[in-house]
């Protein structure tokens, strides 16, 4: 526990560090947030994929600086992935090419918003 609160203690000391952990998660985040994209695609557990979606976008949001872009960007992915859980028959494994290309350009304009995303400030004591 102590080397837990030593590592905290230790981000909050160094900038530098704070910033390299903070684009850590800002990767991380977006990988998973990919893969439960793909996920969704593939026609594989489509709901779980959507749930995991919609908490990866959730856990970002929380995590930087308030962004109406970056939220409106969060906001089209998750409808896009919404729209293929939706409308695609249960026994089909086929997306159609409007709803995918929909949702691999949200996809990307989120990526492009979360990468000018900056940290949300500590609240101070």
């Amino acid at each position: 526990m102590s080397g837990l609160v030593q590592s905290i203690i230790a981000d909050q000391a160094d900038p530098c560090v704070n910033e390299q952990s903070f684009e850590s998660v800002k990767e991380e985040t977006m990988q998973f947030i990919e893969r439960a994209v793909v996920r969704i695609a593939r026609a594989d557990n489509v709901e779980i994929g959507l749930r995991e979606l919609e908490a990866f976008l959730l856990h970002i949001l929380g995590f930087v600086k308030r962004d109406p872009g970056l939220e409106i960007a969060a906001y089209d992915l998750y409808n896009a992935a919404a729209v293929i859980v939706v409308s695609r028959p249960a026994s089909s494994t086929v997306v159609d090419a409007r709803p995918w290309r929909l949702l691999t350009d949200a996809a990307r304009r989120f990526r492009a918003r979360l990468n000018t995303a900056v940290p949300r400030p500590h609240a101070s004591a």
